[in-house]
């Protein structure tokens, strides 16, 4: 019977010093989205967002000056349309404008701009005030996406030179 006890009590007390030593098993990749910083042995269950859908812009300010220095037309309230670019500046999407508005404007992006690689994809995204003959550039900023896949947000926000842009996206593998 005691050989029995000792026995049960060797294999208990060697059960709870394997069990007490084992890593906590998760994503350590810090820019996955299922990241688990409790996690201290990766277990191969990292995953990523390859693609992004934007949804909406919003313009929530800009400045009567732009980033080059100019003056734009501010003898009336602005009429602010937007261009969502790619790296190579060509045009995805462009909003119409709203006549005699001041920030916050939302656009709804629709359709939806699908951007496929957000590991080397850059957004360039362009306000101007439509004055009939001659478009003011106001202001511009760049988004890379890949910056901001982690965070688990779907909301974006990006201020260059007095010019803040937020973007709602849906994140997609």
């Amino acid at each position: 019977m005691k050989k029995h006890a000792l026995f049960i009590t060797t294999l208990l007390m060697l059960t709870l010093t394997f069990n007490s030593c084992k890593k906590e098993q998760g994503c350590t990749d810090s820019s996955a989205y299922n990241y688990n910083s409790l996690a201290e042995e990766d277990d191969g269950s990292c995953s990523h967002y390859t693609k992004a859908k934007i949804q909406f812009v919003t313009l929530e300010s800009f400045s009567t000056v732009n980033d080059l220095g100019e003056t734009w037309d501010t003898s009336s309230i602005a009429d602010p349309y937007i261009q969502i670019q790619d790296e190579n500046h060509n045009i995805l999407y462009q909003t119409d404008s709203y006549s005699n508005f001041a920030p916050p404007i939302t656009w709804e992006v629709s359709p939806n701009v699908t951007i496929d690689n957000i590991d080397t994809s850059v957004l360039w995204l362009y306000v101007y005030d439509e004055d009939g003959t001659v478009d003011n550039y106001i202001g511009l900023t760049s988004i890379y996406l890949s910056d901001y896949t982690s965070s688990n947000s779907n909301e974006i926000e990006e201020t260059f030179a007095g010019t803040t842009f937020k973007i709602l996206v849906q994140w997609l593998e």
